[in-house]
């Protein structure tokens, strides 16, 4: 993946430029996700150019390389394509084999393919999604792996079995951890539609006492129960830890309260008294309770909705029209706020702008809403910030 090889060579000293060809790198993760990832990169010193696509490549002299990116040329010594990879199965599939949407291999629980007496293993098999239950192909060393030891056993005359897997992800970039399991937002709409719940936070790593570095985590959940579909999890510290939680949540079935009430194991240098899986189960199980509404911030601008800024001090890093209440302000100011318009509370994360909401509710505005994941995800979406108005 070009992550991966722009975070090895900034690591080795290199001057490096990562070319996106979509709006915003990892476009199959969380937009905050994309974003952490983003600047931990840009922190490393790659300098990413998103929109961008290679139209040609050729060497001048012997080591200077020219690249062609829409009108610009840029000059460089070396050249690391990482346009992803193909199943190669057309022994298979000319044998006869089933093959999956993707050009994978369909094997079964024996890693067995179609044909008799014919196992495949490997980066070119496609394995039973433990979530949607569907054939699914991703070239993981560790899928590969785990095919490998069935297909062996069972090629060999033994007995073993494949479970339906979880399929993960996890990547660096600089001082920063990405990873992402389960569906994403568009597989988890494409099976459930509008029954499609997502919540996003940010929240200590560690102990806020000892300074804990925040951890963006996005659930993705279906239906009144919250189902947990999929999830992302990004950020400096522990996020390992938090993937392989949610990794095994997903593979147990667990609902967003669930989540609530796991006891992921506190000290305050690993992990805070509350975890963020916790605060993430938490925060989606009083959305789907009703005490509060989470919007997309696609969602938050929709209608005459009022965008109400509770941070302390006026910001200039405000959507624009946003009027600014600060949070210990809001039960008084609440009804110099127009009754005809739903209030939309915003702040830097999240979590002033779900309490505002919260209180907003109680007195009475039982429309009041808060903008998911805060103005990370704001920035994220690509959305303008101007200033508050007082």
């Amino acid at each position: 993946m070009g992550i991966e090889a722009a975070d090895a060579l900034a690591r080795a000293g290199l001057d490096v430029t990562l070319l996106e060809r979509k709006e915003r790198i990892l476009p199959d993760f969380a937009p905050v996700a994309s974003l952490v990832a983003a600047e931990g990169l840009a922190d490393a010193g790659v300098r990413i150019v998103t929109r961008s696509r290679l139209r040609s490549a050729h060497r001048q002299g012997d080591v200077v390389v020219h690249l062609e990116v829409g009108r610009a040329v840029l000059r460089c010594d070396l050249v690391v394509i990482a346009a992803g990879v193909a199943p190669r199965t057309q022994l298979l599939a000319s044998a006869g084999a089933a093959l999956a949407k993707s050009g994978a291999v369909v094997i079964d629980e024996r890693c067995a393919t179609s044909l008799p007496e014919v196992y495949a293993c490997g980066t070119c098999v496609a394995v039973i999604d433990h979530v949607s239950e569907l054939p699914t192909w991703s070239a993981q060393a560790a899928i590969a792996d785990r095919t490998a030891q069935v297909a062996g056993a069972c090629a060999a005359g033994g007995e073993a079995h494949l479970l339906p897997l979880v399929v993960s992800a996890i990547v660096r970039a600089g001082e920063m951890t990405i990873g992402r399991t389960g569906m994403t937002r568009a597989q988890a709409r494409a099976r459930a539609k509008d029954r499609v719940g997502i919540t996003t936070i940010e929240s200590p790593a560690t102990d806020p006492v000892i300074g804990g570095d925040p951890v963006a985590l996005e659930l993705i959940h279906e239906g009144d129960l919250g189902l947990l579909l999929g999830a992302d999890v990004a950020g400096r510290t522990g996020i390992p830890q938090r993937l392989a939680a949610l990794a095994a949540a997903l593979r147990g079935g667990l609902l967003v309260d669930d989540l609530a009430e796991l006891d992921l194991g506190y000290a305050p240098p690993f992990a805070p008294v509350r975890d963020p899986v916790n605060v993430a189960g938490t925060v989606a199980l009083a959305t789907l309770i009703e005490r509060t509404q989470a919007l997309l911030p696609e969602e938050a601008t929709r209608g005459r909705a009022l965008l109400v800024d509770v941070r302390e001090g006026a910001r200039r890093d405000a959507p624009p029209g946003a009027r600014h209440v600060p949070l210990a302000t809001l039960r008084e100011a609440l009804r110099s706020l127009p009754a005809s318009r739903r209030l939309v509370f915003i702040d830097d994360t999240g979590r002033l702008a779900y309490l505002a909401s919260r209180i907003a509710r109680c007195r009475g505005r039982k429309d009041a809403a808060y903008l998911n994941g805060g103005l990370r995800a704001w920035r994220a979406a690509g959305l303008p910030l101007a200033g508050a108005a007082p």
